[in-house]
């Protein structure tokens, strides 16, 4: 796959998966907590997709240095299809199962197109493969599901 389109495609599923958790902050918005976490899991989000587009400059600007790579395009179309169906489900979720989709979307995103894309191996985008597979998000929302399973 030609890097800008596998580009192209990880900002496509950064913007979605911040467009969901905008949509689960304003769904949660009678529960202070919850509303923030989401919108703090959104910021996180645009600033990945920010990052996926400033790299997209670096790779036009220096084409040679980076070579098609080889990354099955069904991961993009999984995600991309999970977070539009989460966008617009109805009715729409409880907290928790907002919680779980949350979960399973970020371990989809950590383990499958992060950790299959060769970014790690070019050191020009090194800063960027450790930015977007930030480990920390399914942390954070074991975390929070702790915190909501003690308030019920």
């Amino acid at each position: 796959m030609d890097f800008i389109t596998a580009l192209s495609k990880m900002e496509k599923i950064e913007y979605l998966a911040s467009q969901l958790y905008k949509h689960y902050h304003t769904l949660f918005l009678n529960d202070e907590e919850a509303s923030y976490f989401f919108y703090k899991m959104s910021i996180e989000e645009k600033g990945h997709r920010n990052l996926v587009q400033y790299v997209k400059r670096l790779v036009r600007q220096n084409s040679k240095l980076f070579t098609d790579i080889d990354i099955d395009c069904s991961l993009f179309e999984k995600l991309e299809k999970k977070l539009e169906e989460e966008i617009n489900r109805r009715p729409h979720p409880t907290l928790l199962q907002a919680i779980d989709a949350t979960e399973e979307i970020e371990i989809t995103i950590g383990e499958g197109y992060i950790r299959n894309l060769p970014l790690a191996r070019n050191s020009i985008l090194t800063d960027l493969y450790n930015s977007l597979g930030e480990k920390d998000h399914t942390e954070k929302i074991t975390a929070f599901r702790t915190k909501i399973n003690a308030r019920i």
